[in-house]
């Protein structure tokens, strides 16, 4: 097996998922961009939705998080109703 293949492709020995092999790149310059910018702020965070951008982004961010979590909460209270 290619190392490419072992980096593209899981497999039973390798049963990480990409996503968390692009956290683990991201994660970090991640951390240190949101520092960065709250430095030039000095430390307000409303930068993030006074600009136009940013607060679209972090809409859109929010409205993924609560699509991928409402079907575990209905389910959840769907299972605590029935009880």
């Amino acid at each position: 097996m290619s190392r490419r293949r072992a980096v593209c492709f899981p497999t039973r020995e390798n049963d990480r998922h990409p996503g968390d092999r692009l956290g683990f790149v991201v994660g970090p310059i991640f951390a240190e961009n949101l520092r960065r910018a709250l430095v030039m702020a000095r430390g307000d965070s409303m930068i993030f939705i006074e600009r136009p951008i940013s607060a679209a982004l972090l809409a859109i961010a929010a409205i993924i998080l609560i699509v991928s979590l409402l079907p575990s909460v209905l389910a959840k209270r769907k299972e605590a109703l029935t009880e």
